[in-house]
């Protein structure tokens, strides 16, 4: 076997170089997420439409599940609340066999 010139061992560091280059370039775009993050569109609202004209208001018919906000869960939850606690008072300790 030859040993490889001195000139191999520069040609392989070269192009070594640029691959790391290469691939450098190519993490640095993969990482640029708000750039990809702009791009998105929002299907959710569109989708949840469609379903709803198409099966003539039986799925997203009551906008109960299409509101974007919160406030009515926590309204819910805090009537729930208040009904158990009065229910609780109401029929609490009752006293059903005398002494």
């Amino acid at each position: 076997m030859s040993d490889p010139g001195p000139g191999s061992k520069n040609h392989d560091d070269e192009r070594d170089s640029r691959d790391n280059l290469a691939i450098a370039g190519l993490v640095k775009r993969s990482l640029d997420a708000p750039s990809a993050a702009k791009e998105t569109p929002d299907i959710l609202t569109g989708v949840q439409r469609k379903l709803r004209q198409r099966s003539r208001g039986k799925f997203y018919g009551d906008g109960w599940s299409t509101a974007n906000t919160r406030m009515s869960y926590v309204l819910v939850a805090l009537v729930m609340l208040a009904v158990i606690a009065v229910a609780y008072f109401a029929l609490g300790p009752v006293d059903v066999m005398p002494r």
